[in-house]
């Protein structure tokens, strides 16, 4: 199927075969059941006119979900093709337009199925969206494509949210780029000799292309403070929100929460409690304080004394990490100087937990168990300690740290101490990311990499804390809380109320990390709170990005060096093992403001190649192998009349033997096709299963009655059809386009499928890799005259020889034809003159033109021709082409100027003079006299033949107007005589100067006196000086012959 069509003229099958010949492979097993993941495959495509944008959804999702939201017209109940369904999930997929509006209900409708892979797969077209300006004030508009929840058997991201995000930048572009990816694409893969198999993510003119990778969702990004050890943090000044909060007073929507968060700092007992929790990665060793309170460089403590160090500098909540251990705790208010001392808890994590010991062991090869260079989840709960113990001083209160590393409990603290005095408790000083005691202490500062921390208003449980630490929180842009309900006086005892989320992520122009200034909340979205925790940078602090290897948001299935080349070739790096992997790349024309997603699934299949160079399933019987009784993964070739026309290049041609193996020119390379004329290929898919023997054991001959090989097809060009010409392998499919619509470049992808029927049970199907074609559409160009007589030359002829000169018509299109006739308007041909019909030149590259046409002109000129000269013009034509109706093709004209030498005759065979002379009704003597070179006037040798006499003298004529008439009698000639001895000759109109006339003078008639300038010449013996009126001499009646009276 291609472009959401049925492929048409399938062979007529039993039902069961013809639903497996029709099927795709989208996914090689059957899940989806109510409840688990169901989101497959996602593209986002979009078109525009002025501001006004129209959005496509090329979705794949679950055929069989629970609800009827996905009830349909098929005999089970569920949707088939033509069908319409609402898409659903955990999360109800929605758009989001950039812009603050939303589309909450997304009609998709089916245009391909299968039961058996218990999939569909459809398009949304949302209605047209008009932006209120090109670009979202110099940056693109970001539209969002979410939900919940991704297929449930892939072996990374299964289970997650997902987001495809695409820009819309309006001032650099009209439309998105398009993929012609499958929805899942296949790679054989072996630990030993494949293990980084590779893929091409096939786009639409990819010569304007560019690819990077993706992210399934909105993962976030991260911040990396205190680069090579210089003072680099975040500070969040805390006295804004501290000048909100009043005793007893708490938050009752979010514009008062910061009250609520000062309240948390500043160790209030009454409260439930205050869960910190986030992502670290420390740079070292020695690592350092991720989080903890302070002075505010940036700002200037108005007390001295026990004042400023209660106020501004005492810490209040402080979290360390180094490589092997956590040291959770706060800081007590003294009366002497230094006016305060430290309550802190230190957990060895290897010590404390084996559980995270061996998870930190697994996560490189070293199995170190140290957190150095390593994503880690911390989560600490402050909450007032357990009744007993010794009482506090000052009547403090006592409060006692939970830590959970990874989602796993590290450790409890003591009931530690908190400060004596609250009144004004870090009021002045400032929340710390990145560093501790800052104020001229270097070494306070700690290199890290920080993603995704957050502030509770609460006590996280073990399950609330693993249950969330994977996933980011994402409230909603228009100011919806990510929790439910709000911290109130009546409340604030029990509450569990998400305070402050910062998740550093900061958008860089560009692709590069760059320096960041300040870092605003995720939340809260609104109201005063959210400017007051903007966290102002130091220095040297820049943004990075979050692990990609499951450990936190997400696992990339790509090679993190490799990545995706400028061709779209992507690397896997199937950590583990064969089975299905989700991958985004992202494509853009031209940079990476007007990026699409193209989210899909990678099957990657665990082969052994054999002898013959087939890839074998389940290698020497492999344990859990999915393709048990599946002997091989089928192979696919693509066939095609082409020409090479370079090492990546070919040039699409007509032919009826599809002889061309384009493997050498699959994407990325390109064949070259023209607007309007139709391109053919066959694919053809073979599988070499056995026959199975008498003991189950594979034999020698090929499984032919019950193996078949259908064809799976991605995204394909409008008005590509499909039609299966055979089932049985080598099956056979026949691809045919006209590509319409201008110049363009476009991209097909096919694969085979196997289907293999052991008794009454069907074997798992596996498909071939993709063979992608892409086509580089250019507008069918006119023809043109090449290799023969050039638009100001003359053909020459004589009089009695056959001449001739060839027209060579040439196009550049391989699949066209030319034919070359005598253009309209033109002068006819001359009489007994004949324009072959032409020659056809098979295709050829290397030379003017792929396709042409040869044409001769050939004409004997008769004896009445000598002097004749005409401009002739000639055209070449091609054909129309296939997507204009009554079209007449392109045509280019030639011109050439044909001419017939004066006086000049070529004799024939077995002529003599006397011959010639009575053509023109001449004596033999009158042209022997013109012919010194002949040196018998009764005798030209046979073996001359085809030599040349003069059957006249040329003249020039001078500056007397004289005309034929004229000339004739002074000549002597008869008036019909010179008119056939020079073609159209005007009898009446003056005689040129310069212009050549063809003479025989005859002495007894002509006249006796010649004027040449001032000199007279005269022969008195001549005739015609006896006429008295000067009327003209009749012509002679009869030729001159020897005895003639």
């Amino acid at each position: 199927r291609g472009a959401g069509r049925r492929w048409g003229g399938w062979l007529r099958t039993p039902p069961l075969l013809a639903c497996i010949v029709l099927a795709i492979a989208l996914a090689p097993t059957v899940c989806g059941q109510a409840g688990s993941g169901t989101f497959r495959f996602g593209n986002i495509m979009w078109t525009s006119e002025g501001n006004t944008v129209s959005f496509v959804l090329d979705v794949v999702v679950t055929r069989a979900q629970a609800g009827w939201a996905f009830d349909g017209t098929a005999p089970d109940g569920y949707s088939r093709e033509g069908d319409e369904v609402i898409l659903s999930g955990q999360e109800a997929p929605q758009f989001f337009y950039g812009d603050r509006q939303v589309d909450r209900v997304l009609r998709m409708q089916v245009t391909e199925s299968s039961v058996r892979d218990n999939w569909i797969r459809g398009v949304v077209r949302l209605p047209p969206h008009t932006y209120p300006s090109p670009n979202n004030q110099g940056k693109p508009w970001t539209a969002q494509y979410t939900g919940c929840c991704r297929f449930t058997d892939l072996l990374n991201n299964a289970g997650d949210p997902y987001a495809l995000s695409a820009d819309v930048d309006l001032t650099r572009s009209s439309r998105s780029a398009t993929s012609a990816v499958p929805p899942v694409v296949t790679v054989p893969y072996n630990p030993v000799s494949m293990p980084r198999p590779t893929l091409y993510v096939a786009a639409d003119d990819s010569a304007s292309i560019d690819w990077s990778l993706g992210k399934p969702a909105i993962v976030g990004g991260a911040v990396h403070v205190g680069a090579l050890n210089t003072t680099g943090s975040l500070s969040v000044p805390l006295a804004p929100i501290a000048a909100m909060h009043t005793a007893g007073a708490y938050c009752a929507n979010t514009s008062s929460s910061g009250a609520c968060l000062y309240a948390l700092l500043a160790q209030d007992s009454s409260v439930a409690g205050l869960t910190v929790e986030g992502w670290v990665r420390i740079a070292d060793d020695e690592g350092g304080y991720v989080l903890s309170t302070g002075e505010d460089v940036r700002g200037s403590c108005p007390f001295t004394g026990a004042e400023r160090v209660r106020r501004c500098e005492m810490s209040v909540l402080s979290i360390r990490v180094n490589s092997t251990t956590v040291t959770v705790g706060h800081e007590v208010d003294e009366a002497a100087d230094p006016y305060f001392s430290a309550a802190h808890t230190t957990f060895d994590v290897c010590s404390s937990s084996a559980e995270v010991c061996e998870v930190l062991r697994a996560y490189d090869a070293g199995m170190s168990g140290s957190m150095t260079r390593k994503w880690v989840h911390l989560a600490v709960v402050r909450t007032p300690a357990p009744a007993g113990g010794a009482a506090c001083a000052g009547g403090a209160a006592r409060l006692q740290y939970t830590v959970y590393l990874n989602g796993v409990l590290l450790g409890v603290s003591e009931g530690m101490c908190g400060a004596m005095n609250r009144v004004g408790l870090a009021s002045h000083g400032a929340l710390l990311f990145g560093a501790y005691r800052p104020e001229g202490n270097s070494s306070a500062y700690t290199e890290a990499t920080l993603a995704e921390w957050r502030f509770w208003h609460g006590v996280r449980s073990p399950s609330q804390i693993t249950g969330s630490m994977l996933a980011r929180i994402r409230p909603a842009a228009d100011g919806e809380a990510p929790t439910e309900g709000v911290v109130t006086v009546a409340t604030h005892t029990s509450s569990n109320v998400l305070m402050a989320l910062w998740d550093f992520t900061v958008a860089c122009e560009g692709e590069e990390a760059c320096t960041v200034s300040r870092v605003d909340p995720l939340y809260p979205t609104g109201g005063p709170f959210r400017a007051l925790l903007g966290a102002a940078a130091t220095e040297a602090v820049v943004t990075a990005e979050t692990d990609s290897s499951g450990v936190m948001f997400w696992e990339s299935a790509v090679g993190a060096m490799e990545g995706v080349d400028p061709n779209g070739r992507v690397t896997l790096l199937p950590k583990k093992g064969p089975g299905l992997y989700q991958v985004t790349v992202y494509i853009s024309r031209g940079g990476t403001s007007g990026r699409v997603p193209v989210d899909f699934m990678v099957h990657v299949v665990h082969v052994e190649p054999d002898a013959e160079g087939l890839n074998t399933l389940c290698p020497g019987g492999l344990m859990g192998c999915a393709f048990a009784g599946n002997q091989f993964m089928p192979t696919l070739r693509v066939m095609g009349d082409v020409l090479m026309a370079g090492e990546c290049s070919a040039v699409y041609r007509p032919g009826p033997a599809l002889s061309s193996d384009l493997g050498g020119v699959l994407y990325p390379c390109s064949v070259a096709a023209y607007t309007g004329f139709q391109v053919r290929l066959t694919a053809l898919g073979e599988d070499a299963q056995r026959a199975l023997g008498p003991g189950g054991a594979p034999g020698d001959g090929p499984d032919g009655d019950s193996t078949l090989v259908g064809f799976a097809a991605g995204r394909a060009p409008e008005g590509m059809r499909f039609r299966a010409l055979r089932a049985m392998t080598p099956a056979q499919l026949e691809v045919t386009w006209t590509p319409c619509g201008g110049e363009a470049d476009r991209t097909v992808c096919l694969e085979a499928r196997d289907y293999h029927l052991n008794g009454s049970a069907v074997l798992p199907s596996v498909s071939s890799p993709a063979a992608c074609v892409r086509f580089v559409v250019r507008e069918d160009p006119p023809p043109f005259f090449v290799a023969g007589l050039s638009q100001t030359a003359t053909a020459v002829f004589t009089i009695g020889r056959m001449g001739r000169f060839a027209l060579h018509a040439a196009d550049d299109n391989c699949a066209d034809e030319v034919g070359i006739a005598v253009a309209a308007g033109s002068e006819p041909l001359p009489v007994d003159a004949v324009l072959s019909g032409g020659v056809r030149h098979p295709p050829a590259v290397g030379r003017e033109g792929c396709v042409a046409t040869t044409s001769e002109v050939t004409w004997a000129p008769s004896y009445k021709h000598g002097g004749y000269r005409k401009t002739l013009c000639f055209e070449a034509r091609d054909r129309p082409d296939g997507c204009a109706a009554g079209g007449t093709g392109h045509a280019v004209q030639h011109c050439v100027e044909v001419a017939v030498r004066r006086c000049v005759y070529a004799v024939q065979s077995q002529q003599q003079l006397q011959h010639v002379a009575g053509i023109y009704g001449l004596d033999w003597m009158r042209v022997w006299s013109v012919n010194p070179q002949v040196l018998h006037p009764d005798y030209l040798p046979y073996s001359e033949e085809g030599r040349e006499v003069m059957v006249g003298h040329l003249m020039s004529m001078d500056s007397r107007r004289e005309t034929a008439g004229s000339l004739a009698q002074r000549m002597g000639m008869g008036l019909d005589q010179l008119l056939d001895l020079n073609f159209g000759l005007d009898m009446e109109a003056p005689l040129a100067l310069g212009q050549e006339v063809c003479v025989v003078p005859n002495s007894c008639r002509g006249m006796a006196k010649t004027i040449q300038g001032t000199i007279e010449y005269q022969d008195p013996g001549s005739v015609a000086e006896g006429v008295a009126d000067g009327t003209f001499l009749p012509a002679p009646g009869a030729p001159e012959m020897p005895g003639a009276k």
